[in-house]
C-alpha cells in the first residue's frame, strides 16, 4: 500500500506496469521455492543419519553381535562376542586286542613260593620257564594239588605239570617242616638218587650236593614216621657227599623219605641216638634252631620199594 501511496499521478505508465511486473516476479518465488538453507541443513541431518546408521552396522558387525535366531551368535555372544575354531575332538580309541605278555620265570617262582596249600603240604620246583613249570609236591591227598592247578592256570595262563608223591599221616610233619623252610630253597642241599623205585634188598645210593660249608644231616623218614639220622653213612668227595642206604629193613610199596637238612653249625636235636616219631622229632629241631636264631635248609626225595617189579 505504501508503494501504491507513493505513486505520484504524474509517473509515466510504464514505471506501474514494471513494478507489478517485479511484484508478480517476486511473490510466486517467496512461496513456492524453499529456501537454501533448509536444503543445506536438510542434507547435513540426512548425512549425519547415515553415518549413524553405518556406525551402528559396524560396531555389531565387528563384535559378532547377529540378529536373534543366527545359528552362530547365541554361543558367542556368552564369551563376549570372541569367536575362534571349535576345540579339537579326541577321537574314540578301540580297545587293544594285542594278547598281554607271558609270565616272567620269577612270577612264576614266586606263585609257588607264596602258595599255601594247608597242613601236610610241600611244594618244590623242578623246572620254571616262562610257559612252562615242573613241580614236585608231597602231601596225604590229591585235593589240595588238584586246587593249586586250577589256581595257577588262572593266575599264569597255562597248565603245570605237578609230580604229586603221596605220603601216610604220620609222616606229615616230616613234609609241614619242609613247607616252614620252603622260602630259601635256591640254598636248600640238593639230593641226587640212582634211582627212586627199588628192587626188594636193593641199595639206596646217591648223592648231596649244593650245600656249601654249612653241616648237613641225613634224615630216613620210615611209612611209620619214624626218623632215623644217617649222616653217619655220608662219605665226602668232590663238592658232594655220598651215601649207600641198606634197604632190607624197609616196607615194600609204601612211601620212604630221604631228607637232607644244612645248617651253619651243628644242632643237637637233629642227631636223635634212636629213631623218633617225625610230630616229636621236627618240633624239637625247629624249637632249637629258633631259640639259637640259626636258619635251616632242607631238601626231600621220595622213594619206594616195590615187591613186584620185575
Amino acid at each position: 500500500m505504501s508503494e501504491v501511496e507513493n505513486w505520484s499521478i504524474g509517473s509515466p505508465k510504464g514505471n506501474l506496469i514494471d513494478k507489478l511486473e517485479h511484484a508478480k516476479v517476486i511473490k510466486p518465488e517467496n512461496h513456492s521455492r524453499p529456501s537454501r538453507s533448509w536444503i543445506r541443513y536438510g542434507t547435513i541431518a540426512a548425512s549425519i543419519l547415515l553415518l549413524m546408521a553405518f556406525s551402528a552396522f559396524a560396531y555389531y558387525r565387528y563384535m559378532g553381535i547377529g540378529p536373534v535366531g543366527d545359528g552362530g551368535s547365541s554361543g558367542d555372544s556368552k564369551t563376549g562376542g570372541e569367536t575362534g575354531p571349535p576345540p579339537p575332538t579326541t577321537p574314540p580309541t578301540t580297545p587293544s586286542t594285542t594278547p598281554p605278555p607271558p609270565p616272567s620265570a620269577d612270577l612264576v617262582r614266586r606263585f609257588f613260593q607264596q602258595y599255601e596249600g594247608g597242613d601236610c603240604f610241600f611244594i618244590m620246583p623242578v623246572a620254571i620257564g616262562t610257559s612252562a613249570a615242573v613241580v614236585e609236591g608231597f602231601g596225604a591227598s590229591t585235593a589240595p594239588f588238584e586246587a593249586l592247578d586250577k589256581q595257577f592256570k588262572r593266575s599264569q595262563g597255562f597248565d603245570p605239570q605237578i609230580g604229586v608223591r603221596l605220603v601216610t599221616p604220620p609222616q606229615c610233619p616230616a613234609i609241614s617242616f619242609l613247607n616252614k623252610l620252603r622260602a630259601d630253597l635256591t640254598r636248600a642241599p640238593r639230593i641226587s638218587l640212582g634211582s627212586v623205585k627199588l628192587r626188594p634188598g636193593e641199595p639206596l645210593a646217591g648223592n648231596v650236593e649244593n650245600f656249601a660249608n654249612r653241616v648237613v644231616e641225613l634224615l630216613l623218614i620210615s611209612d611209620d614216621g619214624q626218623v632215623q639220622n644217617l649222616s653217619y653213612l655220608l662219605t665226602p668227595g668232590t663238592d658232594a657227599l655220598s651215601f649207600s642206604i641198606d634197604t632190607k629193613n624197609l616196607g615194600a610199596n609204601v612211601p620212604q623219605l630221604i631228607m637232607a637238612v644244612a645248617t651253619p653249625r651243628v644242632l643237637d636235636s637233629l642227631r636223635q641216638p634212636r629213631p623218633t616219631p617225625a610230630d616229636q622229632f621236627f618240633l624239637q629241631v625247629l624249637s632249637e634252631a629258633q631259640r639259637a636264631n640259626m636258619t635251616m635248609t632242607a631238601s626231600a626225595r621220595y622213594v619206594t620199594i616195590q615187591s613186584d617189579r620185575k
